[in-house]
């Protein structure tokens, strides 16, 4: 009997956790629904992933038949390695897709060491002629994965794509190039193939997926459908890192410093920096005798709060010409307090680059 007790517990529980996150995926879709439905891109960041803004612009990007920009395809590659190191499937290194292409154009050249003994696997997406291609380098097998989203192009890159990799791969061994191209080899692995002009990231995305979670057998089960599920399943990821944005600055994402003076929404409560870029636009499109109201919060994105007493340095409302009046006197403040001290001669006077350049030039060329 008590058993039995148990096991429904037990079943209420999960019913009831699944429940939540069925609710949590719903609440998430939303927000990417809303944020396609809004009349443009406004380049406003909405969630910070791995301390990477991902912007309106970048979920806008997920809507149907439209190409996804660099940053979503990058984010969800990292989220993707991430997650398969946290479930246990080892460790894989990201490469942004601008390394990526700096490999294949035989321009790479890393300050930091790139130790790849404590790798598993290497993925990164590489894009050329507005086309994007996928890399996975196996380097236990000791195998360049190659997807291509046209499938049977590959065969004509196969041979670019080893020796770039291969060069990469020696760099980081500090190894004999030759040695390491006679080791590995390249593989294709069947796939779907890409049969229209916008969804060749969203191809690559999938194909990383898979391969990642070692389900090949779904890379020839590609759909249209398969395609749009994704461009929502992208964005629902991508917008559960909203929180990590919560006390930024909605307009530049970064955090504030102890001096840096806020201004906030009145009518969802968030609060921005109170310099040109984060302000200036929105304080402008204002009316005479408004108050100050952001981009998202007068297309309706952001849930309204109750506005809270913000602690720090609060820029005080007045009207909009006299938040333009003091917008412009704080970046003028600013501009003054450029200054370039050369650290050889730091006995003389700091050299302010705005008027004495002739005079900094001269310097550096005597030290």
């Amino acid at each position: 009997m008590e058993t039995d007790q148990f096991e429904c517990f037990s079943s209420d529980l999960t019913d009831g956790l699944q429940s939540n996150l069925e609710h949590c995926r719903d609440e998430e879709g939303e927000k990417v629904r809303r944020l396609w439905a809004l009349p443009q891109n406004f380049n406003i960041p909405v969630a910070k992933v791995y301390d990477v803004c991902v912007t309106d612009t970048d979920i806008r990007s997920l809507k149907n038949r439209e190409w996804l920009t660099d940053n979503v395809i990058d984010t969800y590659l990292k989220i993707l390695t991430v997650e398969l190191e946290e479930s246990g499937g080892g460790k894989c290194m990201f490469l942004v897709s601008s390394t990526v292409g700096q490999i294949m154009n035989k321009t790479f050249s890393s300050r930091t060491s790139h130790k790849l003994s404590d790798y598993k696997l290497v993925v990164g997406a590489y894009i050329r002629a507005s086309h994007w291609t996928l890399v996975v380098l196996d380097l236990q097998k000791e195998i360049v994965y190659f997807y291509n989203p046209v499938e049977g192009a590959e065969d004509i890159e196969m041979a670019f794509i080893k020796s770039s990799m291969c060069g990469f791969i020696a760099k980081c061994n500090q190894e004999n190039e030759a040695d390491v191209v006679r080791r590995w080899r390249v593989d294709v692995l069947p796939h779907s193939s890409q049969t229209d002009s916008f969804n060749c990231g969203v191809y690559c995305l999938l194909f990383a997926e898979k391969h990642l979670h070692g389900e090949f057998g779904d890379l020839t089960r590609i759909t249209f459908e398969t395609l749009k599920d994704m461009r929502l399943k992208i964005g629902k990821k991508m917008m559960l890192f909203e929180v990590y944005i919560t006390d930024c600055c909605p307009k530049c994402g970064m955090n504030f410093e102890e001096q840096d003076q806020k201004l906030q929404c009145d009518t969802c409560g968030k609060s921005y920096h109170f310099k040109p870029y984060c302000v200036e636009e929105d304080i402008n499109s204002l009316g005479d005798g408004d108050t100050f109201s952001c981009t998202l919060c007068r297309y309706n994105y952001w849930k309204c709060h109750s506005k809270k007493q913000c602690i720090g340095n609060n820029y005080t409302w007045i009207d909009k010409d006299q938040a333009l009046n003091d917008l412009c006197e704080s970046s003028r403040v600013d501009e003054e307090e450029v200054m370039i001290v050369d650290p050889a001669v730091t006995a003389e006077e700091p050299i302010d680059i705005m008027n004495d350049r002739e005079k900094y030039i001269q310097l550096h060329k005597r030290n």
